[in-house]
């Protein structure tokens, strides 16, 4: 299994097509705690199956103890081969220090920029909304590639499947453990519906601009409500 660990939601950019919606909620209280990382590290070693975490967010180099947190990751989970491999996820603004530079792991940079913005799907476009033919949600490359997401609400089968299970109050796709795979999450079809991922790929920026089509514009009155009083892993 692999595993985006989002140790925050909040970000330090606003990119319009967010798949973690950081751009349109108030994330402020949104970062893991240290007691949430031991508990997180402990179910790693307990699972037994992991092999990569990405560590991201948000944007994860502005979480106040993100170094912590990396040096935990690295030496209980990575140095010691209870994973098989450990990745950054960052948007570059703040540059990763030296102390984790060095370490063997990579840092991936995804910046993204308005004028390329026509190469990216239309993330608030539900495509039960506009009658597009959806695939198997089984056979979804985040699901296979990307794995189960990790946050200070929980875990979910995907990051941009645990943004739409907050925003539209979809609590049967948070837990409060790791699963097995994301199949144990049961079927996903009320939370695929509202993703783009799953849809055929033709809406994109360059065609539509942005737009939230009718689910999304219902679901964002009173999201950051319902959001506040989610559970905590």
């Amino acid at each position: 299994m692999n595993i985006e660990l989002e140790i925050t939601l909040r970000c330090n950019i606003a990119c319009p097509g967010c798949s973690r919606h950081c751009s349109y909620l108030d994330y402020s209280d949104s970062d893991m705690t240290l007691e949430q990382i031991d508990k997180f590290v402990a179910e790693v070693k307990n699972h037994g199956d992991v092999d990569l975490i990405s560590v991201m967010g948000g944007e994860p180099t502005i979480h106040p103890d993100f170094e912590i947190i990396m040096l935990k990751i690295y030496s209980e989970l990575f140095q010691k081969g209870v994973i098989k491999r450990l990745q950054i996820v960052t948007n570059g603004v703040i540059p990763v220090s030296e102390v984790i530079k060095q370490l063997p792991l990579s840092v991936i940079t995804v910046l993204w920029e308005r004028d390329k913005l026509q190469n990216f799907r239309c993330q608030l476009v539900a495509p039960i909304d506009t009658g597009q033919e959806m695939k198997d949600w089984r056979d979804c490359e985040v699901l296979r590639c990307c794995g189960t997401a990790v946050n200070t609400y929980g875990v979910s089968p995907c990051g941009a499947g645990g943004a739409i299970a907050r925003l539209f109050g979809l609590k049967k796709y948070i837990v409060f453990h790791l699963p097995k795979s994301a199949s144990d999450f049961g079927d996903l079809w009320d939370m695929c519906k509202y993703c783009q991922v799953l849809a055929k790929p033709y809406m994109f920026y360059k065609d539509y601009g942005y737009i939230q089509s009718r689910s999304f514009k219902e679901a964002f009155n009173g999201a950051e409500e319902r959001i506040r009083k989610l559970h905590r892993y």
